[in-house]
């Protein structure tokens, strides 16, 4: 697979085209204490996307049922060495569960790509399941829904990787109830509801 994908971002970058990768399992992503990609299947996947950069608008993974932005530095990448210059690249969005996992709320997630194929505007919609208690059935209409909207909420427009790293030094300078109300909402609680924040 790895032989695959590289020779697509060979051909993409020969051909000027930028890509979309989308994965379950995303690269370093564990279960519990197990790292779920060996180290050298690891190491060779993050070669390929930093060596590629350019070629990828987004990685968009699963697995994790909580949804999560993370970027890497061209510096300290697995056992990589060191680029000349320091870069971000590898902007991944890990997309929350459609399903509830650990009393999660489900969650449907959206973004656009502007005329440069940014990625941007990234939402997420979250079904308040404990509304739904006692319920037989519930028409959409009365479904009550809470959204985090990461461009109107954190000022994040876009979901490059330089885009998360500002983010990232943002929310080591804001306050701690601002920071837990955002770690709250991304993994799928609704930070009004004095039970789900809790």
């Amino acid at each position: 697979m790895l032989d695959w994908l590289e020779e697509q971002l060979i051909a993409a970058h020969a051909d000027g085209r930028k890509v979309i990768i989308l994965d379950h399992e995303y690269a370093g992503n564990r279960y519990k204490d197990h790292q779920l990609w060996t180290k050298e299947y690891n190491e060779r996947y993050f070669q390929l996307i930093r060596d590629y950069h350019e070629q990828v608008i987004i990685e968009v993974g699963g697995h994790d049922h909580y949804a999560d932005l993370r970027y890497h530095s061209s510096y300290h990448v697995a056992s990589l060495k060191d680029t000349d210059e320091k870069f971000y690249f590898h902007n991944l969005f890990v997309a929350p569960g459609a399903t509830p996992y650990g009393n999660s709320n489900p969650g449907v997630s959206m973004f656009e790509l502007d005329a440069e194929l940014k990625p941007m505007n990234l939402k997420i919609e979250y079904l308040d399941l404990d509304a739904t208690f006692g319920m037989d059935s519930v028409p959409y209409d009365s479904a009550q829904w809470w959204s985090l909207d990461y461009a109107k909420d954190y000022a994040v427009d876009y979901i490059t990787a330089d885009s998360l790293h500002d983010f990232y030094l943002r929310l080591k300078d804001q306050s701690e109830d601002d920071t837990v109300n955002y770690l709250v909402s991304k993994l799928g609680f609704n930070p009004s509801d004095p039970f789900q924040y809790e």
